[in-house]
Order: C-alpha cells, then structure tokens, then sequence
C-alpha cells in the first residue's frame, strides 16, 4: 500500500471536513467513544479516527498510526496503541513531548520533521527518523 505523507493528511481532512464529521460531532466526543470513519480501498480497509484539531489515529494495512498526537494520554485511551507515530512540525497543536512520551510503546517508531527530531529526548530519538519535506520512508508496507 502507498500512501504518500501529503495523501495521509489530505484523508484526514478530507474525513474532518468532506465526510461531514465537524457538523455531526465534535473530534473529541468521536475520540472518547472510539468511533472510526472507515475508507474502503484496492489496498484495505483504512479507518481515521478523529481526536483534536490536526489528531488523528489511522489504521491502515495493520498498522496503527498516530498524526500528530496531543491532548494527553487520556486523548487516547479508548483507542489501540500506536505502532507508529507520525509528528508533521514543531508547533505545539502539532507536537507535544508530554503526550508522545506517554503514549509510546515499546516497539512504537517515531517519524518526524527534522525541527521536531532535533527536540526529542535521546530514548526517543532512537526510534524516531527524521525525514523532510519531499522525502520519503517505508514503514511496514506503507510508504509515507
């Protein structure tokens, strides 16, 4: 499955604003009640499950994807963990360190701009890479 990084956002918002989800319900209720908006796809399955402003979790090819996570851990608590963790830049309604840390696994990857590379803690960094805009990586069997 390719999913290009700008197409990941362009569902996001096209599950935010083109299938009607900011006038039924706001993020957060969607959020605490786990309800996903599912996309069939040659591919799979994909469901985006809003959570606040740019937050949003993706499951897509088996793997549980957060973008831009913020709001807490309990944001996310009624949702599965992440296997990978998509940080788009260094603003904080985009990227918040107390958030990311608490919701990290284990065996959870971390994909961010460079900006925000540069501000992780070393144990984090270590499963973080950092790529640019217009660059691209392969994770699992999603290109982002």
């Amino acid at each position: 499955m390719k999913i290009s990084r700008r197409d990941t956002m362009k569902l996001g918002l096209a599950g935010a604003a083109g299938l009607g989800l900011s006038g039924l319900m706001s993020f957060g209720a969607r959020a605490q009640d786990a309800a996903g908006d599912s996309y069939p796809t040659e591919n799979g399955e994909i469901t985006v499950y809003p959570v606040e402003h740019a937050s949003f979790v993706m499951s897509a090819a088996g793997t549980i994807i957060y973008c831009d996570p913020v709001g807490g851990a309990e944001a996310y608590a009624d949702l599965p963990p992440p296997d990978l963790i998509l940080i788009t830049h260094e603003h904080g309604d985009h990227f918040d360190l107390e958030t990311v840390t608490a919701i990290m696994g284990e065996e959870t990857r971390i994909i961010a701009n460079p900006a925000v590379h540069e501000k992780l803690p070393e144990e984090l960094k270590a499963k973080a890479q950092a790529i640019a805009t217009g660059e691209s990586t392969d994770v699992d069997e999603i290109n982002i």
